[in-house]
């Protein structure tokens, strides 16, 4: 038997015995969930009658056939974001005279709260075994139970396909089949799709009035949001309140496509699209504007570009704990507006994180590109402009970097505590230091002298057998 199983109890079993005698086949209304108190070797019971620990209870959201076995029901309950603050270790049904039918054993999976600063729906799924179905049905509250997820189950995925193209299109936007992107998203949740599905968002403005976030997605095939892959400014997601929350969260999405779209923010304050736990995939036009952060990828993520942008912001791109950019002819400026301050990087990367990037123009930064805390960058055919420093290492970080022109910087490269830089053919001009390694950096580079102009310092140290701060070293190939 599996570690994680669910079993009728014993009312449960003496209820189906009753709806077979008199043909009234058992309602079921709730699920709850527990914490088991703490024990995660708990293991259900059929002479159970209540949860070991309760920690949250609502209506069914779903009971459907299972679409392996005929013979399984699966009744669904979704928590929303609001609600957490414990470990799911257990699971029970309950039926309208509010009995325990069924019970369940669950894995650990923590629910956090707003409070814990991480907030997440969870949907929670329950096995119920049972030869004869058509004993068991759900006790239906329209106002409670989400009305949309009935209504995709029959309408929504086949009306909508054109069969031309072979995909699933949702029209988002005034007149859409949907409003906004969160009521379109959340219809199509945790749903088997056979097809592509596409959130095509109608041409204009889509104000938001609250974060919108993306997460247990639809499972089959690829998900796409698009808006004018020829023009990204005619379509935006524009922010219109006061918190610092994201723009648009994706959580824990295998992969998503997201194409021909402004994100637009109006603060300094939130990140235009925060990827974690996901792969985020934009093979043409996507654009962020005004945002503390443009694109943040995070825990284990990665986010893969084609002519993306990040304009007016504090950080263009950022990579965070074990994450991935991979970024091919990016445009990216930190001007902030207000003030003309510097914005504080380009493209960023954190904590064992890796970018890549090619063909891209970044300007406007304390840290034109940044790889710090064991990180590193890969940087081809790349501009820095207008940076205190143009390429960055620091604490353990890694660059990698060839064909890249660097100007108009304090210090055109910059490797600072243990950092390394492995360069060539570099192109670096009007920068105050051209090659900077300090405390106990090192950097190596064949990049020949006549491509190193105006700059009042060239290399510090001067490199060649001349030891710097803290056994700091520039090797020159080329002299």
């Amino acid at each position: 038997m599996s570690n994680y199983y669910s079993i009728i109890t014993e009312r449960g079993l003496e209820k189906l015995t009753l709806s077979k005698a008199n043909g009234k086949a058992v309602r079921l209304k709730t699920i709850a969930i527990g914490d088991a108190a703490g024990n995660d070797d708990a293991l259900p019971a059929a002479n159970q009658s209540a949860l070991i620990r309760e920690v949250y209870r609502a209506e069914i959201n779903r009971l459907f056939q299972h679409e392996q076995d005929a013979n399984i029901l699966v009744a669904e309950l979704h928590i929303p974001s609001n609600v957490g603050g414990f470990i799911i270790r257990e699971a029970g049904i309950f039926d309208e005279d509010g009995e325990l039918f069924a019970v369940g054993r669950y894995p650990a999976t923590v629910k956090p709260n707003l409070s814990d600063g991480i907030s997440r729906e969870e949907i929670v799924q329950l096995a119920i075994a049972h030869s004869n179905n058509s004993q068991i049905e759900l006790k239906i509250d329209p106002s409670i139970v989400m009305a949309s997820r009935a209504y995709v189950d029959t309408r929504i995925l086949e009306s909508h396909r054109e069969d031309h193209e072979d995909r699933t299109i949702i029209h988002v936007g005034a007149d859409g089949d949907f409003p906004d992107l969160q009521s379109a998203w959340d219809s199509v949740r945790g749903k088997r799709i056979a097809a592509p599905l596409v959130f095509k968002l109608k041409k204009g403005v889509h104000t938001i009035n609250k974060g919108i976030y993306l997460s247990h997605p639809p499972i089959g095939n690829n998900i796409y949001i698009e808006g004018e892959i020829s023009n990204p400014d005619d379509v935006s997601i524009t922010a219109n309140y006061a918190e610092s929350t994201d723009i648009i969260c994706v959580d824990g999405v295998p992969a998503l496509h997201i194409n021909g779209l402004t994100i637009k923010g109006n603060d300094y304050q939130k990140i235009g699209l925060r990827v974690t736990q996901s792969n985020v995939i934009s093979s043409s036009s996507l654009k962020t504007v005004k945002t503390r952060i443009g694109i943040c990828a995070q825990f284990n993520s990665s986010f893969i570009s084609n002519n993306s942008e990040a304009r007016d912001t504090d950080r263009g791109m950022y990579a965070d704990y074990n994450s991935t950019l991979y970024l091919n002819i990016p445009t990216v400026s930190c001007l902030k507006k207000e003030g003309n301050a510097r914005g504080t990087s380009g493209v960023e990367c954190s904590v064992n994180s890796c970018a890549n990037i090619v063909n891209g123009t970044i300007s406007n930064a304390t840290h034109g590109t940044y790889a710090v805390n064991m990180s590193s960058l890969l940087v081809s055919g790349t501009s820095i402009e207008k940076c205190a420093l143009g390429l960055s290492a620091n604490n353990n970080g890694y660059i990698n970097s060839n064909d890249t022109t660097i100007s108009d910087c304090d210090y055109g490269i910059y490797a600072h505590l243990k950092s390394f830089c492995c360069l060539s053919d570099m192109f670096i001009n009007s920068c105050t230091v051209g090659f900077s390694a300090v405390l106990g950096s090192m950097i190596r580079s064949n990049t020949p002298p006549n491509n190193i102009k105006n700059c009042p310092t060239p290399y510090n140290p001067p490199g060649h057998g001349i030891m710097g701060e803290y056994h700091s070293f520039i090797y020159r190939d080329k002299l």
